[in-house]
């Protein structure tokens, strides 16, 4: 994440910080925009583009989903088939059935704007882990982190405390 210990600190020094949750509610938005974003573009939230799928994961996802042509595919020496090599280029990292993609969820309160998700694997996508590399979906980006202060700046005046 781009500024992340920077954003952070600016956001604590803001005494005047809003105890409003419509405006809490405003920032939950950005998280979820953001995140929806990285899984879109298949990059961090710092822009950076995610480290591709290994080969032996394009070919087993290609395999799951032309399995009503198994036999066919035997005999056509599979991997050379149009409907295998079809699945495999349209392969999205991260999103191979939705269910990262569907378990981000949003919570925002009186001084609080949260995202997460309840998978145990969405950890290793995010850090990475072992032969997995990091492919970081959850974070905020430096246009982000900019809307959210002046979001933050913008709710101070009009309420004149700045």
């Amino acid at each position: 994440m781009t500024g992340g210990a920077a954003f952070h600190q600016e956001m604590m020094h803001i005494s005047n910080a809003p105890r409003d949750p419509r405006f809490w509610k405003k920032v939950e938005a950005v998280l979820m925009t953001e995140t929806l974003r990285c899984f879109q573009g298949q990059h961090a939230p710092d822009g950076s583009a995610w480290k591709p799928l290994s080969d032996a994961t394009l070919r087993s996802r290609a395999y799951r989903r032309t399995k009503g042509y198994r036999k066919t595919l035997k005999r056509i020496k599979g991997s050379q088939s149009k409907a295998f090599q079809r699945s495999m280029g349209s392969a999205k990292i991260l999103q191979d059935g939705g269910l990262l993609r569907r378990s981000i969820a949003t919570e925002s309160g009186s001084f609080h704007a949260l995202i997460g998700t309840t998978l145990k694997y969405a950890a290793t996508h995010q850090y990475g882990r072992g032969r997995i590399p990091a492919r970081p979906f959850i974070g905020l980006s430096q246009a982000g982190e900019e809307r959210i202060v002046q979001m933050m700046l913008d709710w101070i005046a009009k309420r004149g405390g700045g």
